[in-house]
């Protein structure tokens, strides 16, 4: 199964929660707003019709005050009376100012002078003193007029007046003020002015008269092309209608633009929203990335990888159970291995005592044969030697028998210690001799190995002389002694190399409440042993001297007298050259003096 991160996860949540939250949020927007723009704009075209309203109440005004200026005009008022069309005409014409305006004369029999000509009814209302303004049309445009009367002496003469058409002018006007195209109808539906270029009127056209007996102010149509209008119609009177157009596209047009502008603003808002939640999902994953980490290494064994704190409080409390966790782990881990280390160290101990066993077991049941038969033996070969020994003497000059006799008293002699040996690994203990000062025993055989040795390696003693061991002391002499001369052949092995040295030094416990073992060690600057040989140096009979030398008894031997005593005996080679025997006995005795001093005795 594909994966994906707690960062990649974090910011797809961040991303899906904004599109769930922007997409639904802006749609309802978008339709919020063309509703909106939409009902704006109707609202808009509603009002067009009190716009034109008041603009023709304004318009009307105006008019009137100029109609009024133009019958007041010099000399127009005697023209009409006089029947002088032209000059009337003239006169009026002059007066006129405004752009697109026409004048409008009536003579003193109501018949118009000019075109298009007012109704009856309305240069009636003049005879009466009305200024009236009215809406009519002509065959080619509609128009607004206002009429004055005039007056000679006070007497009605006729009336003057201002025309003003509705052409295209008034149509643009009203679509600036409005906001909206213009369409003006005559009262049969013909468009008089447009200001619009699409084919709307026409349809429109067909559609004013019953718009106009409808409550609703606003209404919709499309042309033959499919383009919608919202419109709305105002009534000019006599003069027909006037409707105002509003394109829904065009109404409409600033919604795509929106929704361009909502769209990249969602857009500019997810790239943030997922840049700051991305740096927020990296900052809020950190921890969790170490504790990842942490944990890839906590399989590997390594318990010191760092777990950083958050301040997310669940983040913590996280790392803070893993850290718990990791430290108990280690703890039991060590505890363990502690546990396992020391059940190794006693199966190996178990296997070593197996051994042993095995082997005293072995012995055991030729010791007793063993130590009979050496006692016998030692017996018939001392009177054998004695025997040599006299003839020996008493040979004469026959240097050839006095060899063969020196040699069979050599033999008797080897034969003599071997019964010895025996004995000594079989005898039993004396427990009237079991302490021993091991310095002092050292120093006798420093002295015994120097007068035996005379020209070999010299032997020092040092260590302190006031420790006592538990060990007798001619078990003691005779484990040392062993050991120094195993020390003095292997150094002496080599006859072109220089004298050596063998250092035995006596130290006391190591410990600072005086517990602890009386250690013994005899160094030598000898060539030392392989692995193999120091496997096997306290086997019996095992040896590395020829038949006539040993039979690998004296090691084997020292180390039963020392276990015997409950200490132990080790060996291993030295760092800078030679062989180290290491002799641990239990102390004896209150009187104990500190390790590494003392007076050294020499040979």
């Amino acid at each position: 199964m594909r994966t994906i991160s707690l960062r990649q996860a974090w910011i797809a949540l961040i991303g899906g929660a904004l599109l769930l939250g922007l997409v639904p949020g802006g749609i309802a927007l978008d339709r919020r707003l063309a509703a909106e723009l939409e009902h704006q704009a109707r609202a808009d075209l509603a009002m067009t019709p009190m716009i034109l309203v008041d603009r023709n109440a304004g318009r009307s005004d105006a008019l009137m005050m100029r109609a009024k200026e133009l019958a007041d005009a010099n000399g127009l008022a005697e023209a009409v009376a006089s029947g002088s069309r032209s000059a009337a005409l003239g006169i009026a014409r002059a007066s006129v100012e405004g752009p697109d305006e026409q004048p409008v004369v009536v003579g003193p029999d109501g018949q118009p002078w000019t075109d298009p000509a007012p109704g009856p009814e309305v240069v009636a209302r003049t005879r009466g003193g009305a200024m009236p303004v009215v809406f009519g049309h002509s065959a080619s445009v509609p128009y607004r007029l206002s009429l004055a009367p005039l007056r000679v002496d006070g007497r009605w003469v006729g009336a003057a007046g201002v025309l003003a058409p509705m052409g295209p002018r008034v149509a643009g006007e009203l679509s600036a003020l409005t906001r909206s195209e213009v369409v003006l109808l005559g009262p049969d539906g013909t468009v008089y002015s447009s200001t619009s270029k699409a084919p709307a009127p026409a349809v429109l056209a067909d559609s004013a008269a019953a718009w106009s007996r409808e409550a609703d102010a606003v209404h919709e149509l499309s042309d033959p092309s499919g383009r919608r209008y919202w419109a709305a119609v105002a009534p000019l009177g006599a003069a027909g209608e006037a409707a105002f157009l509003r394109s829904v596209s065009k109404e409409l047009a600033l919604l795509p633009e929106l929704r361009r502008s909502g769209l990249l603003a969602v857009a500019i808002a997810l790239v943030l929203a997922l840049a700051v939640g991305g740096y927020l999902a990296a900052r809020m994953t950190r921890p969790v990335q170490a504790l990842s980490a942490a944990s890839r290494r906590l399989t590997a064994g390594d318990f010191e990888a760092p777990v950083p704190t958050s301040r997310i409080r669940e983040l913590d409390q996280v790392g803070r159970a893993f850290r718990q966790m990791r430290s108990r782990l280690e703890e039991k881990i060590r505890q363990l291995t502690t546990a396992n280390r020391k059940l190794e160290d006693r199966q190996g101990r178990l296997q070593a005592l197996q051994s042993e066993l095995i082997q005293r077991d072995r012995l055991s049941a030729t010791g007793r044969i063993i130590t009979e038969l050496a006692h016998e033996i030692r017996n018939p070969v001392a009177s054998v030697r004695n025997c040599l020994e006299l003839i020996h003497r008493r040979l004469g000059d026959d240097s050839e028998l006095r060899e063969f006799s020196s040699m069979a008293i050599d033999e008797l002699l080897r034969m003599h210690r071997l019964s010895e040996q025996m004995l000594d690994a079989y005898r039993p203990l004396d427990p009237d001799a079991e302490v021993c000062r091991p310095a002092t025993v050292a120093a006798k055989v420093a002295d015994l190995v120097g007068m035996a040795r005379n020209g070999g390696p010299s032997v020092t003693v040092r260590g302190s002389a006031d420790l006592e061991a538990a060990m007798a002391p001619d078990a003691l002499k005779q484990v040392l002694l062993n050991l120094v001369e195993n020390a003095a052949e292997a150094i002496g092995a080599d006859p072109a190399a220089e004298p050596g040295q063998i250092e035995i030094v006596v130290s006391g416990p190591a410990s600072t409440d005086g517990d602890g073992p009386v250690r013994i060690e005899v160094l030598d600057t000898g060539p030392g042993f392989n692995e193999e040989v120091r496997s096997r140096l306290f086997d019996a009979f095992f040896t590395t001297k020829d038949e006539v030398q040993g039979v690998g008894l004296g090691l084997f031997v020292a180390q039963g007298l020392v276990r015997r005593h409950g200490g132990d005996i080790q060996a291993a080679n030295r760092l800078e050259g030679g062989a180290r025997f290491v002799i641990r006995l239990p102390a004896a005795g209150p009187s104990r003096g500190p390790s590494g001093t003392g007076a050294e005795a020499a040979p």
